[in-house]
């Protein structure tokens, strides 16, 4: 017979409105994983055919176009098989249900498909409104060997694990008070695994010497699952050290140096919690690989997610929220990418790539209501190759490039209600942008200092509260195809030795000019259009060395109370 073992969680997340918040109206949605209780086998068949089903409830209708799905994944210990799994479904309604209601996802395993062992499953929804929903579930085929302490005996577990002929250990339900001499010690190809973070919790308040953890991982392909560690205060919560592990529903909360702590290590964190630790929730460090799934950091007072030190890290699907620190940052020499995640309520900045590191891709994540900037490039040598499809917005800056950072391609996002910035550019720092929608701010764009450059493709900026685009302190830009319109102040203001050169442009309707040049700078038009501005549509100083040039296929007209305006 095949032992069975279910974990079966339902999460029911409730976000209300607020002005500008990053949802838009309130809802419930829940996901669950079903695996049936019993399932027939023999020696000779391990393994028949069963289904595995995802169910997914939305009492505000799955295909309802603002609270329905926008991401889905589902990981099969650290493997994604998302792709595998669409392409193998049945779907369905849910007994009783209408099908915009309830969704249930059926994918049958076939014979023979599943080795004797142990596995782990987890399943991860995001809607239209960035709510993110979990579900995992656990997997016994065959029967396999494990042991397991009595309840809460501490010194048991410990001497099941530091025997190396056990390699799937059981934790039962219970608190498991770790000391100095109890600290757990994976080793290669262990498995420990507990009823649920619930449940089955270390307690690493009796520890005394400052860096140890309740589990410390030492060796090779290593697995945790379904456990909770916490008040490790002189430590982190899991602490992996040349070593590689798979960290699955897993809660590490309130610890000492960070909730888990990776050195020189490779970890994959799928569907587990980071709340509440001293330091970092997630740490990779010291050339550390690390890969954070479907994964939430809450709380932590310094960063959400780190990677340190020449490390490299993705996130997907996950959720940094109001920590004291940045909610994901790259430092020293990192590598990362981030996508498809929620990054809100941070202290400073939602996203921080810095001290020249390296992000290839931040695409499709909702970045908003960080204290600082919603994403911050700084320094030298530091750069992210592509900004794609991102919601940023309410940030106290949106995208600030500061410090010689270079952004390559900032594309199709939607930047908006910053409220200084929506971008900043400066200090020597270059940005190229196509097709960013960019409102509201106090400025859309600013460039500034000398070697700053902005190229600019099909952007849409509106409605700032002072100016769309201001070039100023020697910065250069090229526009193509751009539009500023809306803008209180004006739609673009070159200043202070900038030097700006557009084709296709349209400045529109601004409440002040269409364009001022002063102080020395240079603006030169061709193909463009400027009109229905209320304070001229371009103003230019001449008297300090500005200058101003357009072809004869611009277009200047009907702005008040002319058209140019020299001084």
């Amino acid at each position: 017979m095949l032992s069975y073992c279910r974990k079966e969680f339902t999460i029911l997340i409730i976000i209300f409105l607020t002005l500008f918040s990053c949802t838009i109206s309130a809802q419930a949605f829940d996901v669950t994983i079903t695996i049936p209780p019993s399932i027939q086998v023999t020696n000779d068949n391990l393994n028949s055919s069963f289904p595995i089903e995802i169910i997914i409830y939305n009492k505000d209708g799955i295909f309802n176009p603002t609270t329905g799905l926008k991401d889905f994944a589902i990981y099969f210990n650290q493997y994604d098989i998302t792709e595998y799994f669409l392409k193998n479904i049945t779907v369905s309604a849910c007994e009783g249900q209408p099908f915009e209601i309830c969704l249930k996802a059926r994918m049958d395993v076939p014979d023979h498909l599943l080795p004797k062992g142990i596995y782990f499953l987890s399943a991860g929804v995001r809607t239209m409104e960035d709510t993110i929903s979990r579900a995992t579930a656990t997997l016994l085929i065959g029967n396999p060997k494990k042991v397991s302490p009595s309840p809460g005996n501490a010194s048991q577990l410990r001497a099941l694990i530091e025997d190396n002929s056990n390699k799937i250990i059981y934790i039962p339900a219970g608190t498991y008070y770790l000391t100095d001499n109890l600290i757990l010690r994976l080793k290669e190809g262990q498995i420990i695994y507990g009823d649920g973070p619930d449940k089955t919790i270390l307690n690493g308040a009796n520890l005394t010497v400052p860096g140890l953890s309740p589990i410390l991982v030492i060796g090779k392909n290593t697995i945790i699952s379904s456990l909770k560690v916490e008040n490790s205060r002189k430590g982190g919560g899991i602490s992996l050290d040349n070593s590689s592990g798979f960290i699955h529903n897993v809660i590490a909360t309130q610890n000492g140096t960070g909730g888990i702590v990776a050195s020189n290590s490779q970890m994959d964190v799928i569907a587990s919690d980071a709340i509440a630790n001293t330091y970092d929730g997630i740490t990779a460090m010291n050339s550390s690989i690390a890969n954070i799934i479907m994964t939430k950091a809450f709380y932590n007072q310094i960063d959400g997610v780190g990677a340190e030190k020449k490390s490299n890290l993705s996130v997907l699907l996950s959720e940094t929220t109001s920590n004291t620190g940045v909610g994901i940052g790259l430092f020293s020499e990192s590598v990362g990418t981030i996508k498809k995640s929620l990054i809100r309520d941070n202290g400073k900045a939602g996203i921080y790539i810095g001290e020249r590191s390296n992000a290839e891709t931040i695409e499709s994540n909702t970045i908003c209501q960080n204290r600082e900037d919603g994403i911050a490039i700084q320094h030298s040598g530091t750069k992210v190759i592509k900004i794609y499809n991102n919601i940023i917005n309410n940030n106290t800056s949106g995208i600030t490039i500061n410090d010689n950072g270079k952004a390559e391609k900032i594309e199709s996002n939607t930047i908006k209600y910053n409220v200084n910035t929506n971008i900043s550019i400066i200090n020597g720092s270059s940005a190229t942008t196509i097709n960013n929608n960019i409102l509201g701010s106090k400025i859309g764009i600013g460039i500034s200092g000398n070697n700053t450059i902005l190229n600019s493709y099909n952007d849409i900026i509106t409605q700032a509260s002072d100016l769309g685009l201001l070039f100023t302190n020697s910065a250069n830009g090229w526009l193509y195809n751009t539009q500023s319109n809306y803008n209180i102040t004006g739609g673009l203001s070159v200043v202070s030795n900038s030097y700006v050169t557009a084709n296709e442009i349209k400045f529109i309707n601004n409440h002040g000019f269409g364009a001022g040049i002063n102080e020395r700078g240079t603006l030169i038009l061709t193909n463009s259009i400027i009109q229905g501005n209320s304070n001229y549509g371009v103003i230019i100083f001449t008297s300090n060395g500005s200058s101003f040039s357009y072809d004869k296929n611009t277009l200047i007209s009907n702005n008040t109370p002319s058209n140019i305006g020299k001084w």
